[in-house]
């Protein structure tokens, strides 16, 4: 959502955009069907498990789509192994690279990649979507790590949607948007499950705005709700745009990061979920402003007991909503700023693939081709 949202800024400002993914599968939004060809499934995979000849031939396959371009070049990159490669493309095409980690937590594998991301961070060209981000790579300083805003771009719009026709009459309705593998929501489906199984007299119904390329966290999802009687499960999938009409029925919502933002800005009452412990930050727009993680002064929740203070008890009112943050129009200047505040030399970080500890990784790939790339990490843990 955020790619989608930052490049249509950079277009309206004159930039010419070029996306390039890594993960095959349908396109729910327009925008991006254009880019349905630039797919590099490799580039999920850091390039320390490919020989040399795979990495030029992978860095060959994004050169040839990126194609001549006279001015100067930006690239960014949102996770570890995708910066990694974007590193070392930089480096081909003479360009500047900006690692912002879309990932609410690091962590690194490596003495090279910490290395990498110190070196990145001293040049002004790494940043993440909190200071937390970090947290765990840079442990003594990473309140030195810069953050970027990443707007979202589902924005809700008001359309017929077959879900609203099937959804059964119930007491409660509790609403959650986005990917069903975040980390957060099978520990949330969990509290979800141990509320209601608190709440026997009432009926509830569960609507999950999101899916998942893993068909496994829908089981593990399903198999959770089921332990429960009074509990109805709806899931849409991947879904774009949200439909407006299915934001008006939850009671509360419950989500992370951006996605919290949407529910909270059509005054929802919206419980916010750290991303480092999985437990409340509290009502966003009420009791706290923050979405990702929980400032020091803002105590550890229950989500069992502030599911009762929403619901039962009716402590919270829509009209007490004052949310400081909106995710409509987008201003990425401060990006464009960042940028200029970076260090105005040329220089990369200079990664060794060649180490022998690599080599078996690059044997194993190499013979396996695609199915080795599949089941990399199955591989590497018994490495």
């Amino acid at each position: 959502m955020y790619i989608t949202s930052k490049a249509k800024w950079l277009k309206n400002n004159g930039y010419r955009v070029n996306i390039i993914a890594s993960a095959k599968g349908e396109i729910y939004i327009n925008d991006l069907k254009q880019y349905k060809d630039n797919i590099i499934e490799e580039l999920t995979v850091i390039p320390y498990w490919f020989n040399r000849r795979k990495r030029n031939s992978i860095i060959e396959k994004v050169t040839k789509i990126i194609g001549r371009v006279d001015d100067d070049i930006i690239i960014e990159s949102s996770n570890q192994p995708i910066s990694v490669w974007g590193e070392i493309i930089a480096k081909r095409l003479n360009a500047k690279h900006l690692f912002f980690s879309l990932q609410e937590k690091n962590t690194f594998r490596t003495k090279d990649l910490y290395e990498y991301l110190a070196f990145k961070l001293k040049r002004g060209e790494l940043a993440g979507i909190k200071e937390e981000t970090f947290r765990t790579v840079f442990k003594y300083n990473w309140k030195s790590v810069p953050k970027l805003r990443a707007y979202m771009s589902n924005i809700p719009e008001d359309y017929e949607y077959e879900l609203l026709n099937e959804l059964k009459p119930v007491r409660y309705t509790i609403g959650m948007i986005g990917r069903l593998g975040k980390p957060f929501v099978l520990p949330v489906i969990k509290e979800i499950n141990e509320f209601v199984s608190h709440h026997k007299d009432d009926s509830f119904n569960l609507i999950m705005i999101g899916g998942s390329s893993n068909k496994k966290n829908y089981k593990r999802i399903k198999s959770y709700c089921e332990k429960t009687d009074n509990l109805n499960l709806y899931v849409t999938g991947f879904i774009y745009p949200i439909p407006l009409q299915l934001i008006q029925i939850p009671d509360v919502f419950i989500s992370s990061a951006g996605s919290s933002i949407i529910s909270a800005h059509y005054n929802k009452i919206t419980i916010s979920i750290d991303s480092q412990d999985y437990n409340p930050i509290g009502v966003l727009g009420v009791t706290t402003q923050n979405t990702i993680y929980r400032d020091s002064d803002e105590p550890i929740m229950k989500l069992d007991d502030l599911l009762a203070d929403v619901l039962i008890n009716s402590k919270y009112k829509q009209e007490e909503i004052n949310l400081k943050v909106s995710i409509f129009n987008p201003d990425y200047s401060d990006h464009i700023e960042f940028l200029n505040k970076s260090a105005d030399t040329i220089d990369y970080y200079d990664f060794d693939f060649n180490k022998p500890k690599y080599k078996v990784g690059q044997f194993i790939i190499n013979c396996l081709g695609s199915t080795g790339i599949k089941n990399l990490k199955r591989i590497r843990s018994k490495l």
